[in-house]
């Protein structure tokens, strides 16, 4: 139910603001700056917001465990690692550069975890220190 206040009060904002600017004259300039740079930086800034709780929720889910994070399991010593080998190995060039390989390098990090926990039944706390290790 918190959620679904927060989404109209978000959209309640963004009307009003549409209103608002609805109301004030505008140059072309204004519009360009608002519509060209503004809103889109909006936009991706919201979905990377949303991305990163997502993924949050989802590893405490999977683990089961309120402490899991990227950092304290490893994971993002992984996409660092992805990283490094791709700018090491010349490939960081092109459109998609040390993305694909960070997030390779994260998403393998984060199968090694979830193998380990299902295979040796690991409970909260070795878990957690088998991330630390691997980090």
């Amino acid at each position: 139910m918190n959620t679904r206040r927060a989404l109209i009060c978000i959209l309640a904002l963004l009307i009003g603001s549409f209103a608002l600017s609805a109301c004030v004259q505008h140059g072309e300039w204004d519009a360009t700056v608002f519509w060209g740079l503004r809103l889109p930086r909006w936009a991706l800034a919201a979905s990377i917001g949303a991305a990163l709780a997502l993924s949050g929720a989802l590893l405490q889910s999977l683990f089961g465990n309120p402490l899991c994070e990227p950092y304290t399991l490893g994971i993002s010593s992984g996409a660092a690692l992805g990283a490094v080998v791709a700018g090491s190995l010349g490939i960081s060039t092109g459109l998609w550069g040390v993305s694909v390989p960070a997030l390779t390098g994260g998403l393998a990090f984060t199968a090694i975890l979830a193998g380990l926990a299902r295979k040796k039944n690991l409970g909260d706390w070795p878990l957690l220190l088998s991330g630390v290790m691997l980090s």
